[in-house]
């Protein structure tokens, strides 16, 4: 069963099957370099700078072996993510839990209602296992990107 998107516009800027990192710092800053050509948002390092410092704040960490770091952007027009799936687990928290699936989001500062819907459609969509299965399963970034479409409405 799929997880309907709110209506609101969200886009995937970037999807890495096999990203390799060893840090969370790393899979983001890597995830970030996606952002970097993508209109009407800010440079690669500003985008990492802001979810690292919001990763610092507090572990973006969502169980399942996901993580969903995010940096707040004023004058964004719509949600933008970033997807990677780990080669390896990565240590995420302070107690290490590993996490193969990192959605960055790129959010905008005056519409967190549209991250927060994001949010909770990846979580419902995580909770089941084969959903879950599948994304972890998918073959290439063809597979992966059809999977966000149909799961998450990530266009």
């Amino acid at each position: 069963m799929s997880v309907p998107m709110p209506t609101s516009r969200a886009v995937c800027s970037l999807v890495v099957p096999s990203l390799v990192a060893a840090s969370p710092a790393t899979a983001i800053e890597q995830l970030a370099a996606g952002f970097g050509q993508f209109p009407g948002l800010p440079g690669a390092r500003t985008i990492a700078a802001a979810a690292l410092e919001r990763e610092a704040q507090a572990s973006t960490f969502l169980g399942h072996a996901t993580a969903l770091p995010h940096a707040r952007i004023i004058g964004l027009s719509h949600l933008t993510v970033a997807f990677g799936r780990a080669a390896r687990p990565i240590p995420w928290t302070r107690d290490s839990d590993p996490v193969q699936l990192i959605f960055l989001g790129v959010v905008p500062a005056d519409q967190p209602r549209h991250y927060l819907e994001f949010m909770r459609a990846l979580a419902k969509a995580l909770t089941d296992p084969q959903i879950a299965g599948g994304l972890l399963s998918a073959p290439d970034e063809p597979a992966i990107r059809a999977w966000l479409r149909l799961h998450l409405q990530l266009q």
